[in-house]
């Protein structure tokens, strides 16, 4: 069923220990149809005594899961706060949580955004900020963590690494194709949108990612939220953390601004960004993934990202749909996205056997190596 209608996303990062608490907490104030999927948390561990100074700092990884659905702007910012008040996302370490507008161009008509929440039993006892950008960047699988440590060397935010296999670009590269893997790491970090140039402009950097397969990086749109800012796991020797220190001056602000400073003195180098570009995600049944990105790329998308995803709702619990979705992401021009969507239409992809869900999302940068 073919639609145009302004939805929010909003979603939540947090520690697997904490997951199925915050899912019910969520059942409970009426969000029942939410999708999750698992991933890793990465932090830097730090070194005790002379291993401090002879020893590079090594990475730590914990498992972390994401939880996102899909409603109503009206629900957004109490839904938001209650959610980040109640598991104290303020406190570095406890987690994330973002909204993002986003268009839906099209679903299968048993999806319905959450229209009765329970807002008696939710609590607005956190402030959320408005200066965030979102950054993805997704390369092979195993390089990850540099690009993580790349985030957290310069304190900037707490990276989420989730899983995918790539498809499109890959196959264009002729014989070069067989020395880059499919398996790919998707990297996402919620930063203060005055460091997000600086920072894309490392990472573009220290991933040589203007070289051939070394992957993709792009930006994309936040409205407002609360970010993870854990950089660090060890003892402190002093009453409050370097990052417990910056949470509680955010809070003082009431912005992110103050922090702008810090990555000024990064140097640009001159590249062709891509600029006005969509993220599209087709959210399907598993196993479907792949032939919807064909036909996409038979439209003019040069290529998509598809990762495992699990949808909850009462429909599950009955049995009658299945948990198991894919997430097909793909970045593509504005003028691509009515034929990309009309043809997934035409294939099924919003029928009872794929029981698609379609949204666009504003990108307003992103990069590759380009001919």
């Amino acid at each position: 069923m073919r639609e145009n209608k302004d939805k929010v996303k909003i979603t939540i990062n947090v520690d697997t220990n904490l997951y199925e608490d915050v899912s019910k907490e969520l059942i409970r104030i009426g969000v029942k149809n939410y999708y999750s999927e698992s991933g890793r948390s990465v932090v830097i561990e730090e070194k005790k005594g002379i291993a401090r100074y002879v020893k590079k700092e090594e990475l730590v990884s914990y498992p972390f899961d994401t939880i996102f659905f899909f409603t109503e702007e009206e629900y957004e910012e109490a839904l938001m706060s209650h959610i980040a008040g109640k598991y104290d996302f303020s406190t570095p370490g406890r987690g994330t949580v973002f909204s993002s507008k986003i268009t839906r161009l099209a679903s299968h008509p048993f999806y319905k955004s959450p229209t009765l929440l329970k807002t008696s039993l939710m609590h607005e006892n956190s402030y959320l900020f408005e200066e965030l950008e979102g950054l993805c960047c997704i390369v092979q699988r195993g390089f990850g963590n540099n690009i993580a440590r790349t985030c957290l060397e310069r304190g900037i935010a707490t990276p989420h690494i989730t899983f995918g296999l790539g498809g499109g670009i890959r196959d264009m590269l002729g014989l070069l194709r067989i020395t880059i893997p499919a398996e790919k790491e998707l990297i996402n970090v919620v930063l203060s949108k005055y460091d997000i140039d600086a920072l894309m402009e490392m990472i573009i950097g220290k991933g040589k990612m203007d070289e051939p397969g070394k992957g993709f990086i792009y930006q994309y749109s936040i409205k407002q939220g609360i970010v993870n800012t854990k950089i660090k796991k060890g003892t402190s020797s002093q009453v409050a953390s370097i990052e417990q220190i910056i949470s509680a001056i955010d809070s003082i602000k009431g912005n992110l601004q103050w922090r702008k400073s810090r990555l000024e003195s990064v140097e640009y180098k001159r590249r062709f960004f891509m600029n006005e570009l969509i993220e599209l995600c087709i959210i399907c049944n598993s196993g479907c993934g792949t032939d919807l990105m064909k036909k996409a790329i038979e439209k003019g998308s040069p290529g998509a990202t598809i990762s495992r995803v699990n949808y909850h709702s009462e429909e599950v619990k009955e049995g009658r749909v299945s948990s198991g979705r894919e997430a097909c992401r793909m970045i593509v021009s504005k003028e691509h996205v009515p034929g990309i969507t009309e043809s997934l239409e035409k294939s099924g992809a919003f029928s009872n056997e794929m029981y698609g869900y379609m949204y666009s999302l504003p990108v307003p940068k992103a990069f590759t190596h380009r001919r």
